[in-house]
Order: C-alpha cells, then structure tokens, then sequence
C-alpha cells in the first residue's frame, strides 16, 4: 500500500486511503491504495503482464520515448484539446499502436481498475466528479465522432495515457494540458519492490514534497496541472508501469463557450459580455477550488 515517507503520520493499512489536505482543509489529491479484494494481487500482477506484451509489440516514434515526462515508451489514447487543435478530437495513433490500446483499454483487469478509480473519485470529490461527468456528456452528445475509452458511466476522463516503461522513472513534471484543479489518476503497475523504488514524489514547497511509497497495483489522484510530480527509479531488472487518466482543460472550456474556441468565443461577446467574461475568469480558479471537499464535509454528506 503506499505509504507516505515524509509525513507525520504513516498509512497503516494496505487499503486505508490516504487524502492530503491543504491549509483549508479541502483534499486537493488523494493516495486510495487499492481496493479491498483478495484478487487485487492477481488484478494487476495480470495486467503488468499484458503491459509487458504490448510493450514489446507496440511500435514507438522518438518522440513517444523520449519527451518531457521521461526516457519511456508512453502512448495516450482518447479524446484531447489543446495547443494547435482547433478543435476536440481523438488521439492519432498508427492503425498498429491504435489496435493494441484499444484490445488494452477493453481488459476486464483495466476495467476493474478503471471502475475502482472512478467510484473513488465520486466519493471523495463528488462535485469535481460531478463537473467532469457533465462535461463529458454533452461533449460527447455535440461530437459523437469523438470516441471515449470507456462507456458513460465506467469512467468520467477523457484521455488515457500507458506508460510501457519497462523501467518507467519520470522526470520532475507538470501536466500543463489538464485542468489546473483537476485531478490525474495514476494507477503503478509492475513487478518490483516498493520500498526500495518506484517512489512517487510531489514536489511542492507547501506539502513539504511529499514522497511515497507506490507499490504495484495502487493509485493516487493528483492535480498534475499544479503539482510538479515524478518518481524514483526501481531495481535493476524490476518492471515498472503505469497507467493515468486525465482530461484536458481545454476541454471544459470548449464546451462553456457553446462548442468553439475562445478566439472565436470572445470574438462573438458584446462589450458587457467581454466585462461579465473577465469577471468568470477571475473568478474561475476560485470556484475550480470550490469543487474539492473537506474530510468534515465528506463526513456529514455520508453519515
């Protein structure tokens, strides 16, 4: 289970999760371990095999080994928008790297972690679950030639992301393509000896960075946009995997401007819209923070 090592206190049961909190008391990420099921074990030591086939199967290009998060075979899968797109659509991959994530993504084991992350994920914050799954409806609903990796339902994140390793160890990093008060899961997979590598650290002056121990088959929500985040390298001839999940910002924005890019949106505003706009947007990060709950809160909501 993973295990906090520079913190005051320590997680001591393998699936007890294990929120961090910022000064106000909101839970701003999240480390859930995994869940209570005696076949967990065999969930992801099956699916870090299956990683291992792909790995050796897929075909990567130089940029999809060597990139800003690390020196690792990565390939995402679903739906983006971002620097350069004028508008939402599917990651592009080679008809070959596009078979294997789709027979990956259609995995019973993905599925049951996919199901574990998304049930967590509605439990501790509810509302920003609930402002990613609204979003991803009526996105959806406007372009249905934009292809989720999971049914309504199964999951509310629009994009996934295999990191094939073997070895993953990634650099210190931002995910700046995310929403900046979103959260990132990231589920380790593997074989190797959590308390001897594969440390996630958070690198953040006011959490103190944050390492910890990230054993195979456990996950942790993060806000990846705002939070510089890698993690150590494991033993030689360990494996080491992961699997993330993640939407981007940008996304949200395109659906709140009536399905068109901001260019265009602000274009169309009157001078009172254009005042009432840079009002929203001051107001934006504010009520993105709004969207994360305190433990009292999550208390009372599920007495």
């Amino acid at each position: 289970m993973p295990t906090i090592i520079r913190e005051t206190s320590l997680l001591t049961s393998p699936r007890i999760p294990r929120p961090i909190t910022d000064g106000s008391g909101l839970v701003v990420a999240n480390v859930i371990g995994h869940p209570r099921d005696p076949s967990w074990e065999q969930v992801h030591q099956h699916t870090t095999e299956l990683l291992r086939e792909a790995g050796g199967c897929i075909h990567c290009t130089a940029k999809d080994t060597w990139h800003r998060c690390g020196d690792f075979k990565a390939l995402a899968q679903g739906i983006r928008y971002g620097t350069g797109m004028k508008k939402p659509g599917n990651t592009k991959n080679t008809k070959h790297n596009g078979a294997i994530l789709k027979s990956l993504m259609a995995l019973k084991e993905i599925m049951q972690i996919v199901s574990f992350t998304n049930s967590c994920f509605h439990t501790w914050a509810p509302r920003l679950h609930k402002y990613y799954g609204d979003m991803m409806a009526a996105l959806c609903a406007r372009h249905p030639h934009l292809q989720r990796n999971f049914a309504k339902g199964e999951s509310v994140f629009a994009c996934s992301t295999i990191n094939f390793g073997p070895a993953t160890k990634s650099f210190p990093h931002t995910n700046n393509n995310n929403l900046a008060w979103g959260w990132c899961a990231v589920t380790a997979l593997g074989d190797y000896d959590p308390t001897r590598g594969g440390h996630l650290i958070l690198w953040d002056a006011k959490l103190r960075d944050i390492v910890i121990e990230f054993p195979p088959g456990s996950t942790i929500f993060i806000p990846s946009a705002v939070f510089a985040h890698s993690n150590t390298s494991t033993q030689p001839g360990e494996t080491h995997y992961s699997f993330t999940r993640y939407t981007s910002g940008g996304l949200f924005r395109w659906v709140e401007h009536g399905y068109q890019g901001e260019k265009a949106y602000n274009a169309g505003l009157s001078a009172r819209g254009k005042k009432k706009e840079e009002r929203r947007k001051a107001a934006r990060w504010e009520n993105g923070m709004n969207m994360y709950s305190t433990i009292a809160k999550l208390t009372s909501l599920y007495k």
